[in-house]
C-alpha cells in the first residue's frame, strides 16, 4: 500500500493560508492573532479512516476500461464499450445534458463523491473488490463511537471532558497499544447496543481485559505511567464500566476514595478491576443476587479506574501543565474527581502544587469556572453531615452559623457565574406544556415551559450548576431546622431556599425532553447523528440531575412521580430489563426524605 504521507490536522483557514497551524482549541492562535474566524478541525476519524471510495472507483474503471476495450478490439475496432456510454443521470432512470462517457473520461468526472452517485460506482466494481468494502464490526463500531460521542461541544465555553482530545491521541498511539483496545472496547460496547448485538458485547469485553493488562504493563514503566495515552485509557475504562453497568441510574453516584501518588497504588486499582471482571469461574447465583452483585461489582470498578486516574494526576504534578493536552486531560480528571467527591460527600484531597487543583492562574471557560466554584461543596456536605450525627467538635450554635455562611456564600459565587455567562447559553422556550389527565409517569413533558438550548454539553452544564445549588439549598435548609429549633426565627430563609431548590428541579425537569428526544437536537441533525446515539448521549447526561431532584424534600408527589418515569425511559435507553426498572421506579416514586436526613 503506497504511503500518501501523514495527514494534515491543521485547520482549513490555515491550510489555505499555507502557514503553519498550532492546532490549539477550540481556535487555533494563527487565526486569533490575525482576527480570522477559525473554522474548526477537520473530523478525527476521517484522520484516522481515510475514503477509499474515490480510489477504488478509479481501479475499478481501469479494470473496466482495459476488459472493454480489448472486447471491443476482438469484435471492432471502432466500436464503444456500451457501459461506458451511459451518463451518470442514465443509472437513476433521467435524462441528462451531460456527455456520454467515454474512456478519456478523467476518473473524478466518472464518480463523484455525491452520495446519489454511489449506486453507479457500485455497478462498476469487480466482485474481487467488493469485499473490501465491508468494514469489520470494529471498524464500523469505532467510526459509530467517534461520529456519535466524539465530536466537539458547538460552545468552546463548554468544554471539560475527555473525549475531546482523544482524537489527537488515538492517532500517535500504536495499533496495538492500550489506548487503541481501550477505545475499541468502549466504542464495540456502545455500538453493540444499538441494536443489541450479543457478539458484539462479548467481543468488547475480550477487547477490554486485554487493554486492562496492557495498562497494568505501562504502570510498571515510570514513563509510560506519566503518559497521557496511560491516563486516558484509564478514563475510558470508567466509561467502558458505565457503558456496562445494569443500573445506569446508579452509574454515577459511585464513592471516590482518597487519591495516592504514587503509580504502584495507582496499578493496584488496575489490578483490582481486572481481578472482578469475571475471568475466572464462579458460583452461579440466584437472579436477584446476580443482578445486585453485577451492578455493585460494576460500580467498584468504576470506583478503581476513577481512583486510578486522580492518582495518576496527582502523581504527574504540575509538570502536566506546561503541555496544554495534559492540561486539558487534568481539567477533565479534576471534574470527574468534583462530582464522585459530593456524591461521598468527602472533602477534595490537596493536589501538590502551589494553586492546588487550581492548576495554573489563567482563564478559565465557563465549564471549569463552574468546576472552580464548586470544589468547596464536598467539604460542605462533610461538615453537614458531621452536624446531623451530632459529632460536632465545638458548640453546635457556632457550627451551625459557620457553614451556613460558607453556604450561602458559595451559593452567591453561583448565581454570579450564571449570572455572566454568555446569552447564547439561555435556554428558549418554545412551547409551555398544560397539565394532563395522562398517568404522569408516562408523560413526556412536566407541566409548564419546555427549553431548548445550543447543544446538550451546554444544557448539561447549566443541569450541573442547578444540581450544586440544590445542594447548596439542603445544606442551608437543614442549618436553618437546626437553628430553628434553637428558638431563632428563620422563616424567610427557609422560605427563599425552598423556592430556590424548587425552581432549579423545575428547570432541569424543563430540559428533559431537549436531552430525549433526537427532534429537538440541531447539531446532531445536521451533523448526520445517529438518532438512538443522540438520545442515549443526553440520557446518560440526565441521569444524575434527575436522581438529585428526586431527593430534593420539597418536590411533590407528583413530580416525584414524574421523575421516576423519566428514570424508567432512561433505563430502557440503556437496556435495564423490567425487574430493574420497576425497582428504580418504585425507589423513586416512594422516595421521601426530610431535610435532616439528606446531607
Amino acid at each position: 500500500m503506497v504511503y500518501t504521507g501523514k495527514p494534515s490536522r491543521a485547520c482549513q483557514m490555515c491550510k489555505s493560508r499555507r502557514i503553519k497551524c498550532d492546532e490549539e482549541r477550540p481556535s487555533c492562535g494563527q487565526c486569533l492573532k490575525s482576527a480570522r474566524n477559525c473554522p474548526g478541525y477537520p473530523d478525527e476519524f476521517d484522520l484516522i479512516f481515510r475514503n477509499e471510495n474515490v480510489a477504488l472507483a478509479r481501479r475499478a474503471q481501469r479494470s473496466s476500461t482495459s476488459k472493454n476495450s480489448y472486447s471491443s478490439n476482438k469484435s471492432s475496432p471502432t466500436s464503444t464499450s456500451p457501459t461506458l456510454q451511459r451518463s451518470p443521470a442514465s443509472y437513476h432512470g433521467e435524462s441528462s445534458s451531460a456527455s456520454s462517457l467515454t474512456p478519456g473520461s478523467e476518473p473524478e468526472e466518472l464518480f463523484p463523491i455525491a452520495r446519489q452517485e454511489l449506486s453507479m460506482t457500485a455497478d462498476l466494481l469487480t466482485p474481487t473488490i467488493l469485499p473490501s468494502l465491508n468494514p469489520s464490526t470494529q471498524t464500523q463500531a469505532t467510526s459509530f463511537f467517534f461520529h456519535n460521542f466524539v465530536h466537539l461541544p458547538r460552545e468552546a465555553e463548554s468544554v471539560r471532558g475527555f473525549l475531546e482530545y482523544l482524537g489527537p491521541v488515538y492517532l500517535k498511539a500504536g495499533t496495538r497499544s492500550p489506548l487503541q483496545d481501550a477505545t475499541h472496547a468502549v466504542a464495540l460496547s456502545a455500538f453493540g447496543r444499538y441494536p443489541e448485538r450479543n457478539d458484539v458485547l462479548r467481543q468488547a469485553r475480550v477487547i477490554y481485559g486485554q487493554a486492562l493488562h496492557k495498562v497494568n504493563e505501562a504502570l510498571r514503566d515510570p514513563v509510560k505511567a506519566k503518559s497521557d495515552e496511560t491516563l486516558l485509557s484509564i478514563l475510558l475504562f470508567s466509561l467502558y464500566e458505565v457503558s456496562v453497568e445494569s443500573n445506569i441510574v446508579y452509574a454515577r453516584s459511585a464513592a471516590l476514595a482518597a487519591g495516592f501518588g504514587q503509580a504502584s497504588r495507582a496499578r493496584s486499582f488496575i489490578l483490582s478491576g481486572i481481578a472482578s471482571t469475571g475471568l475466572s469461574n464462579s458460583a452461579r447465583l440466584t437472579q436477584e443476587q446476580e443482578i445486585v452483585s453485577t451492578s455493585e461489582l460494576e460500580t467498584q470498578n468504576w470506583n478503581h479506574h476513577v481512583d486510578g486516574a486522580v492518582a495518576l494526576v496527582k502523581m504527574r504534578g504540575t509538570e502536566q501543565f506546561n503541555n496544554p493536552q495534559s492540561y486539558n486531560i487534568f481539567r477533565a480528571v479534576r471534574s470527574m474527581m468534583l462530582t464522585n467527591c459530593v456524591q461521598r460527600k468527602k472533602p477534595v484531597d490537596t493536589f501538590p502544587g502551589e494553586n492546588g487543583w487550581k492548576g495554573k492562574d489563567t482563564e478559565e471557560n465557563a465549564a471549569n469556572r463552574l468546576t472552580m466554584i464548586s470544589m468547596e461543596l464536598p467539604e460542605i456536605r462533610s461538615r453537614f453531615e458531621t452536624l446531623q450525627s451530632g459529632q460536632a467538635s465545638g458548640d453546635v450554635s457556632t457550627e451551625v452559623n459557620a457553614l451556613l455562611q460558607s453556604t450561602k456564600k458559595m451559593d452567591a459565587g453561583l448565581e454570579n457565574w450564571a449570572a455572566t455567562l454568555p446569552s447564547t447559553w439561555n435556554p428558549q422556550i418554545i412551547s409551555i406544556v398544560e397539565d394532563s389527565d395522562t398517568d404522569i409517569m408516562l408523560c413526556p413533558e412536566w407541566p409548564g415551559p419546555q427549553h431548548i438550548y445550543n447543544d446538550v454539553f451546554v444544557s448539561n452544564i447549566q443541569n450541573d450548576y442547578r444540581v450544586t445549588r440544590i445542594f447548596c439549598q439542603i445544606v442551608i435548609m437543614g442549618c436553618l431546622s437546626i437553628i430553628g429549633d434553637m428558638g431563632q426565627n428563620s422563616d424567610f430563609e427557609m422560605l427563599r431556599a425552598q423556592y430556590t431548590s424548587q425552581q432549579m428541579v423545575n428547570d432541569i425537569c424543563s430540559s428533559v425532553p431537549f436531552h430525549m428526544s433526537f427532534d429537538m437536537h440541531s447539531r446532531p441533525r445536521t451533523t448526520g447523528d445517529e438518532n438512538k446515539a443522540a438520545e442515549a448521549l443526553g440520557a446518560y447526561f440526565l441521569a444524575w440531575p434527575l436522581f438529585v431532584c428526586n431527593r430534593v424534600p420539597n418536590v411533590s408527589e407528583q413530580q416525584r412521580m414524574w421523575i421516576a418515569g423519566r428514570l424508567m425511559r432512561i433505563g430502557v435507553s440503556f437496556g435495564l430489563d423490567a425487574a430493574q426498572l420497576e425497582s428504580i421506579a418504585r425507589r423513586g416514586a416512594k422516595m421521601s426524605i426530610n431535610p435532616s436526613q439528606i446531607g
